[in-house]
């Protein structure tokens, strides 16, 4: 369930394991290998991690992410390749790109014709 997700944040120099619905716009988060991406962030630490961001964009395809390249990690994702990987949040909940998504598909239940006339 969702009250037992842990994530790794470095707070006060040392690394706990939190709730991701606890983290704030600004924590440093510690990802490995397998870790789903809890929250948007922007990778600062780790030349070369991979990402699978099928869940979101569709590609199949694990997306490198560098320091000097594409250092955007989305939340929903996975990181598949990288050790030690830290990244500073950017965006949670509703004001990640997951968050703007499901937004937008959230739609007040709307009765077909016949269903008007059927009550």
């Amino acid at each position: 369930s969702a009250d037992d997700e842990r994530t790794s944040v470095l707070r006060e120099g040392s690394i706990e394991r939190i709730n991701p619905r606890e983290l704030v716009v600004g924590d440093i988060i510690v990802l490995q290998a397998g870790d789903a991406i809890p929250a948007d962030s922007i990778l600062v630490t780790h030349e070369g991690a991979l990402a699978n961001e099928s869940s979101l964009t569709g590609e199949p395809d694990d997306l490198k992410k560098t320091l000097s390249g594409d250092c955007f990690l989305l939340s929903s994702c996975l990181l598949t390749e990288g050790e030690e990987c830290r990244a500073v949040v950017i965006g949670i909940g509703l004001f990640s790109q997951w968050g703007k998504i499901k937004a937008n598909l959230v739609t007040e239940a709307v009765n077909t014709p016949l269903q008007d006339k059927l009550e």
